[in-house]
């Protein structure tokens, strides 16, 4: 990536003084700015994830020293009470630092998937209309035009009012089908990463919702899913490191494969919307 992409700000673009060259490279600069976002995200939450256990392992080493040499490394601390805390609350701490990350990565794939469909609209305007009429009306809070008085912050709120409706009471996998349905790309991923990815979004809202306790909607969700659940109800959902790495880095492999195609697909994008709204 370089400077340019870095410093990159695709709302700032009036997009009716671009050449269609013009519009391909500003696009293209916005869904890679999307994508290193995402991958400098995730990449700070494996960072964290081995500062913990480094942690993990500098304590354990300390309190298997022994008591003289602990004292003597740890004044002010306990010897005996530091290491029943340790040994109790250990492994309870970092399940919960790991639910913690899992959580934030998931956070981090959605927001990938809306900053994409955020810059799509940015660059093709009429996609935010529901029909082939150019004057459809699109319900936007007055502030945003006789108080702020700021057409870009305008266009950017009625945008992310747009999403919100798109994503709102959608699942996951129809999240992502709806880059053919709404801007005519398909976006090709195994079924079997699809539907583990169904398991890593329910294990999040389970985690946010639940307090990671399994319940009913959860199996159900999965089931109509023709995915097994791993947990049965009323069991504790515990992320441990092998699971928060595996789905960590499935969700990079899917994040990286829709932003990868969308850049790579701009022409496509051009001919839907030229034809969709042909005059």
């Amino acid at each position: 990536m370089t400077n340019e992409t870095l410093e990159y700000v695709h709302y700032e673009i009036d997009i009716n003084k671009l050449t269609e060259e013009q519009l391909q490279k500003h696009f293209n600069l916005a869904i890679m700015k999307a994508g290193l976002r995402f991958r400098h995200a995730l990449k700070e939450n494996i960072l964290f994830q081995r500062h913990m256990y480094k942690s993990q392992y500098i304590a354990s080493a300390m309190i298997r020293m022994g008591e003289d040499q602990f004292n003597s490394s740890c004044p002010g601390f306990d010897f005996n009470s530091t290491k029943k805390d340790f040994i109790n609350d250990t492994e309870k701490y970092f399940n919960i630092l790991n639910a913690k990350v899992y959580i934030d990565d998931y956070s981090n794939f959605e927001s990938l998937i809306s900053e994409i469909m955020s810059i799509i609209y940015w660059f093709f305007p009429k996609f935010l209309v529901n029909s082939e009429k150019f004057n459809s009306i699109i319900n936007v809070p007055y502030e945003e035009i006789f108080i702020n008085n700021n057409i870009e912050l305008a266009r950017k709120t009625i945008i992310e009012l747009k999403i919100k409706d798109i994503i709102q009471g959608s699942n996951i996998k129809e999240i992502i089908n709806k880059f053919k349905t709404l801007f005519g790309v398909k976006i090709d991923i195994d079924e079997d990463k699809i539907k583990r990815l169904i398991t890593i979004s329910n294990n999040r809202n389970i985690l946010v919702h639940n307090k990671g306790y399994i319940n009913k909607i959860y199996v159900n969700i999965l089931k109509i899913n023709n995915i097994n659940p791993e947990f049965d109800i009323d069991n504790e959902l515990v992320i441990d490191y092998t699971k928060y790495q595996n789905d960590s880095k499935l969700l990079e492999e899917i994040g990286e494969c829709i932003f990868s195609h969308i850049a790579e697909n701009i022409k496509q994008i051009q001919h839907y919307y030229t034809n969709k709204f042909r005059e």
